[in-house]
């Protein structure tokens, strides 16, 4: 049996390229999922598991979603996870050398017990990234509050760096 060694220039052709903007938002991941393949296991034990705040299991997938062009310096990646209760989108940066420099959760979809958390992110050509957060109470949707919504920005850096603005 042929043993495939995982390296970081594997992992790189795992992202398609893109342009921006690129908007990520709950509707995305179905969009992604028709078009990229999900993340090989080894592949997402070796280089996703680390950035991850809870284990990866049988029911955890990870979708490879795109590299951002023109970074030059650095390599900056968007990947969908999903388990059974999250939907979450991430923007992680490498060095050229494949060592991290940085990550973020960008959007996706959090059940939380009685507590439902959509975020959608939009990055910009210029590296800005504008997130707007809403929360439902999932024992009464009908009582949306407006008032609990958050927005906020994010701007990658030249370096690599992910920062609140």
């Amino acid at each position: 049996m042929k043993t495939i060694t995982l390296t970081f220039d594997l992992f790189l052709e795992l992202f398609p390229e893109a342009d921006l903007p690129l908007t990520f938002s709950t509707e995305t991941h179905h969009q992604i999922n028709a078009e990229n393949n999900p993340m090989p296991v080894p592949f997402m034990e070796h280089f996703i598991a680390p950035l991850l705040d809870n284990p990866i299991d049988e029911f955890t997938e990870v979708t490879p979603c795109f590299r951002l062009k023109d970074t030059y310096d650095f390599h900056a990646f968007i990947f969908w996870v999903g388990d059974l209760l999250t939907k979450k989108f991430y923007l992680a940066t490498f060095d050229k050398k494949g060592n991290l420099i940085d990550k973020t959760f960008l959007a996706g979809t959090i059940s939380d017990k009685h507590l439902l958390t959509q975020v959608v992110a939009t990055i910009e050509d210029d590296w800005l990234i504008y997130v707007a957060e809403g929360y439902s109470d999932l024992r009464d949707l009908s009582r949306f509050d407006a008032s609990s919504n958050k927005i906020f920005n994010l701007e990658l850096l030249g370096d690599g760096k992910i920062v609140k603005i």
